[in-house]
């Protein structure tokens, strides 16, 4: 019935948290190494205009100890899934694991099997202290406008949103849309279900 229906500070949808698991195949050696340990090893990264550089951010982090005949196994399957495709790239190995078919013993399976002792690590990165987070693309298509009431109805079915109101709805040049991706965070596939265990109330 093209109304607007203020919500008030309790419904905000700007801020989501969302679970995002990274399932690259990381793996590394400390034989030639001096030290069996790892220092400064790069696991994974974001771009400054990333969306999760805006506020708080969480990683947890696995490590497993393997063995060097596991480590072989999987330095094939991260070889052959990523150096692929170029002209002087290395011919695909053969990967064979440690499961067999009982039946059919030269049948090749899939897959390896390993009893090992996780370590777990997590942190909470705060890139408000950092000189870090660009304005991103997302950001920079921001289309705020004020819109007269008679196309509030075509710009919510165009995948526009109320962002907010400076004055009485009834007064349309005071009422401001912009682009439903840049203010409702349920949009990137986010939640307003907070986890128990984070640390600040954002709503």
């Amino acid at each position: 019935n093209d109304t607007l229906v203020y919500y008030g500070d309790r419904v905000n949808d700007y801020r989501c948290w969302k679970n995002e698991p990274v399932h690259d195949l990381m793996i590394a050696s400390t034989n030639e190494l001096s030290e069996n340990r790892l220092v400064l090893y790069p696991i994974y990264s974001m771009g400054c205009r990333d969306l999760r550089t805006q506020d708080l951010y969480h990683t947890e982090v696995i490590q497993e100890a393997i063995s060097p005949e596991a480590y072989r196994y999987y330095e094939a399957v991260r070889s052959n899934s990523t150096n692929v495709g170029g002209l002087f790239s290395p011919q695909p190995s053969e990967m064979r694991g440690n499961i067999r078919n009982r039946d059919n013993k030269e049948e090749i399976v899939l897959g390896y099997v390993s009893v090992t002792q996780p370590s777990v690590v997590d942190r909470f990165i705060d890139f408000n202290y950092f000189i870090f987070h660009r304005v991103g693309e997302e950001e920079k298509g921001s289309k705020m406008q004020s819109v007269a009431k008679q196309y509030w109805h075509r710009f919510f079915y165009s995948g526009f949103l109320p962002v907010y109101s400076e004055g009485p709805t009834e007064n349309v040049s005071s009422v401001f849309w912009d682009v439903a991706r840049c203010v409702n965070c349920k949009s990137f596939g986010g939640t307003k279900d907070k986890p128990d265990w984070w640390p600040n109330d954002h709503r």
